[in-house]
């Protein structure tokens, strides 16, 4: 028969342990053993502690619960890994603010800024905290940033560009903070150099004006309008025309009609070798639009093939004025004004010797 002397030590234990005999055979276990045992959940970690008895063939097993050290060892190298996390994350925000050409502010819910840090302070010539403690409200009134940051504290996030320093340029995004219960309590601004990018989009502008400008010119240069004489003006062609140039030199014809005062318009085709059906078509188009002004239009130095074309197109040619160079075309200007200039003073003279007769002097001038 086992010696159960030890019973009373295993039963009567404050801390889980049981007594086995040889076979493992549980002789007794304390009320801390059976605690553990019955727990729900299962304890998931339990280390057992086995010691030889004096007494031949018995054991004494000592369980110590470890769970709860486990969990706590967890917690803390999870709180480890994220105390190195954020201290790496601290030191690459630290070299960002340390080298990176920005502006990064912190302005409280009365405006008054509490941070002011970031390389971008070197190129608008200040220090790291030198704006900490003013009123940014204040200082900005009757400015653009007061605005922004009144925007800013009303909840609205704002994106603007700024010149704090002639030639210096950054963008600042105004984003609002909010406590604990959603209350805004200031304001993070960040500003980020945008000096190369802003002049880039200006030297943009800029080339684009030269461009427009220069469109401009080769499209005068196309449809050159000369004032040859006193109300005469002369277009000269020069190459194919087709319905973009057709419109830019009608533009330039009836503009150049109005600003002149002309009476006479000469389209001179010395310079165009052939045409084609659109050609004359524009071209006829051009006179017609100038007689709605009230301009006589002449047609010189048309080709052998042009006059081919025209005819076989079966134009009608009875009220255009074709000569056969620029010269006798502006012959024909001259003479014509001539002749109107001796009208009108012929009118003039007879209606001054019959005053019956100004009532018709007008329309006469208008013919």
């Amino acid at each position: 028969m086992s010696d159960l002397s030890n019973l009373p030590l295993v039963t009567h234990a404050a801390f889980p342990a049981a007594l086995l005999d040889g076979d493992g055979r549980v002789l007794a276990t304390s009320p801390a053993w059976d605690a553990l045992l019955d727990a729900s959940p299962p304890r998931p970690e339990v280390r057992l502690q086995v010691t030889g008895l004096p007494e031949p063939g018995h054991l004494l097993v000592v369980a110590t619960d470890c769970s709860d050290v486990r969990l706590e060892a967890t917690e803390l190298r999870d709180r480890i890994a994220f105390m190195e996390w954020q201290a790496l994350s601290l030191s690459t925000f630290a070299k960002v603010i340390a080298h990176a050409p920005i502006i990064l502010s912190s302005i409280d819910a009365a405006g008054v800024t509490s941070m002011s840090d970031g390389k971008g302070l070197d190129l608008v010539g200040r220090k790291p905290g030198a704006r900490v403690g003013v009123n940014e409200l204040e200082a900005s009134l009757g400015t653009p940033t007061h605005e922004h940051l009144l925007r800013a504290l009303d909840g609205e996030t704002v994106r603007a560009i700024s010149e704090p320093a002639s030639g210096v340029f950054f963008e600042t995004w105004y984003t609002p903070l909010r406590d604990e219960n959603d209350a805004i309590d200031g304001v993070i601004a960040l500003a980020i150099d945008a000096t190369d990018r802003v002049k880039s989009q200006v030297q943009l502008v800029e080339n684009t004006r030269v461009i427009e400008r220069q469109s401009e010119t080769i499209r005068d240069l196309a449809a050159p309008i000369i004032k040859v004489w006193d109300e005469v003006i002369c277009l000269p062609i020069i190459g194919a025309v087709d319905g973009s140039r057709a419109t830019d030199m009608m533009g330039h014809l009836l503009e150049s009609i109005v600003r002149e005062k002309a009476r006479f318009a000469i389209l001179d085709l010395t310079g165009v070798g052939a045409v084609d059906t659109s050609t004359v078509h524009h071209l006829l188009r051009m006179l017609k639009a100038a007689r709605t002004l009230g301009v006589e239009g002449v047609l010189s130095g048309a080709q052998p093939t042009i006059a081919q074309t025209m005819v076989s197109l079966g134009m009608n040619l009875a009220d255009l004025r074709t000569v056969r160079t620029l010269h006798d075309a502006l012959s024909w200007c001259l003479a014509r004004r001539q002749a109107d200039q001796a009208r009108r003073r012929l009118d003039r003279a007879t209606a001054s010797r019959h005053p019956s007769l100004r009532e018709t002097e007008s329309p006469r001038r208008s013919q």
